[in-house]
Order: structure tokens, then C-alpha cells, then sequence
């Protein structure tokens, strides 16, 4: 009886080994979660479950938000969970709220790069999170987790289909959304800018339907309110929100056949306009030195997170 109890014994504290050393393989990665926060109240507790899904990903994570003015009970919703979770920290915006959206939102991410480079340095990895209901459904870990090992993408995001019924079953996050030849933010298109953006809708969900299920597609930008990113491949890259109106003329001649082949292009439009803003999509320039500048490969899959 003593021999067999010993036996169970060692056969339990062997599964106990195996375990322990496969969670430690499965989980050997680290990540930083980044979120900004501004009059998102009624979205925080579904993020907050997302959030405890995302840390069985991972061997380590640190949460960071960004806080912003608001005219609700954010920033209590976030102490309150702060108070009960280790690995929670807010940053909290002292400045006055920049006129433009994207020079604010911008600004925040930016704001979460420094303090998770100053404090969490030696993290692999980094997350970009929208914090309202982008990201509010119940997220699908086990999507993210089949990419974790795989050295294919730098920054990934995912596909994402519009819930309104002008967006239903099209790509959503358009303005985020860069690739060849559409080298430039949809809203800079002047009067054109909405027939392009349609198309790019349209364009976009058709060449991630025609990918197989493990295939990644190349683009140069891409969000979606969700994207994990290789730390290392973002070092000393910065958002900006601010719109720069640059384009090389390779780039501009690829697009101008590509708006001509479209029938979108005219000779009224001998160059590419804003409309008359500041703002661009904080995310474009963010991928776009990291190409340049570190060789980034930016991926969209094809699967839903959310």
C-alpha cells in the first residue's frame, strides 16, 4: 500500500513538473499592454476581462494607461481596478486637451512608449489596444496565441468588419489602413476622398477573404483597435498625428495609375489634398519609420480577435 501511495505520489509531482515547465514554454514571452483613456466609463469593465484573457498569454504583463480629461468617471473606474490588480498604471494627462484628436490621441500613445521604455525596457513585446467598444467584445486569446511563435510579422493586427449598415461585412479601420499603391491617408483624396475610401473598403476585405488561414497579408499600415508589436522593431519610433501631405513620386505614380485604372482620377486632381486639416492618422507615420527605419514587417490577419 505504502509503495503504491508513493507511486501515485511521484507520478502526481511529475505531472506537476511537466506542467510547470510547459507553461514556461508556452508563456516564456512578456508583454506591455497600452491603452488611452478618455470618456470610455461604460466600456472598462468588459476591457478589463479582455485584459485578464490577454495576461494568460504571456509569462509577465504590465498594463499602462493613458488618461485623459473626461466628462465621465473614467479615471475612478481605472483607480478602482488599479487598487485590486498589481499590474495596472495610469498615467495621467496634467496639460490641457490639444485642439485635434489625432494630435491628442498621438500624444497619449507617445506617452505610453516613454514610460514603458523607461520602466519595463526588457519586455518583448507591446500591445496597442482602442479602449472603448473596439475593443469591448470578448476577445479571442486563442487567435493571438497562434501567431506568438512565429517570426513572419513585426506588428499584426487583425481583420475586423464594420458593425453600422454602411460598414456591415467590409474591412472597418480604413483610415489606419495603408498599401501598395495606396500610399496615402484616405481622407487626403480632396473631393474624391470618400470613393476612394469605398474602394479601399471593398478592395481590402476582398485580398483578406482570398488569404489562406496562415497566411499574413503585407501592408505598410494597418490598426483595427487592436496590434501587438516585436519591442525591438519600434525602438525610437513615434506617433504622429499631424498631417505632413509628403509623398515620394514613385509612390505618387503608382497611386495616380491605380486612381486612373479605378476611374477615380481626374485631371482636376493634379495633385493629392487634405481637407484643409491638420490631421492624419496617428498610426500610418508610426508604421512607416519603422520600415523604414528598422525594416519592420507590418501584417494583417485575416482572423477576427474580437
Amino acid at each position: 500500500m505504502d509503495e503504491y501511495l508513493y507511486l501515485v505520489i511521484g507520478i502526481v509531482i511529475l505531472i506537476i513538473i511537466l506542467l510547470i515547465l510547459k507553461y514556461k514554454s508556452k508563456y516564456k514571452s512578456s508583454c506591455v499592454i497600452c491603452l488611452c483613456a478618455r470618456d470610455v466609463e461604460p466600456y472598462l469593465d468588459n476591457i478589463f476581462i479582455n485584459l485578464q484573457k490577454l495576461n494568460t498569454l504571456f509569462y509577465k504583463t504590465q498594463v499602462i494607461f493613458f488618461y485623459d480629461t473626461s466628462n465621465d468617471n473614467t479615471l475612478d473606474t481605472l483607480r478602482r481596478y488599479q487598487d485590486t490588480l498589481d499590474n495596472i498604471h495610469i498615467i495621467e494627462n496634467k496639460e490641457p486637451l490639444l485642439e485635434y484628436r489625432t494630435h491628442r490621441i498621438s500624444n497619449g500613445r507617445n506617452r505610453l512608449l516613454d514610460y514603458m521604455n523607461t520602466n519595463f525596457n526588457d519586455y518583448e513585446y507591446f500591445i496597442m489596444m482602442d479602449c472603448d467598444d473596439v475593443c469591448s467584445n470578448p476577445i479571442k486569446t486563442d487567435v493571438l496565441a497562434e501567431y506568438l511563435d512565429r517570426n513572419d510579422w513585426d506588428s499584426l493586427s487583425f481583420n475586423r468588419k464594420g458593425n453600422s449598415s454602411i460598414d456591415s461585412g467590409h474591412y472597418y479601420d480604413i483610415w489606419a489602413l495603408q498599401y501598395e499603391p495606396f500610399y496615402w491617408d484616405c481622407w487626403g483624396y480632396g473631393p474624391n476622398s470618400v470613393k476612394v475610401l469605398e474602394f479601399m473598403k471593398k478592395d481590402i476585405t476582398k485580398k483578406l477573404n482570398k488569404l489562406d488561414d496562415d497566411e499574413l497579408f503585407t501592408c505598410i499600415s494597418a490598426f483595427n483597435g487592436f496590434a501587438i508589436y516585436r519591442k525591438d522593431k519600434f525602438k525610437n519610433i513615434r506617433y504622429n498625428g499631424v498631417r505632413k501631405n509628403e509623398i515620394s513620386k514613385n509612390e505618387y505614380s503608382k497611386l495616380k495609375t491605380k486612381l486612373e485604372i479605378i476611374g477615380i482620377y481626374n485631371s482636376k486632381l493634379s495633385n493629392l489634398t487634405s481637407w484643409n486639416t491638420p490631421e492624419t492618422c496617428e498610426h500610418i507615420d508610426f508604421h512607416k519609420d519603422a520600415i523604414q527605419y528598422n525594416n519592420a514587417k507590418i501584417k494583417i490577419s485575416k482572423k477576427n480577435i474580437f
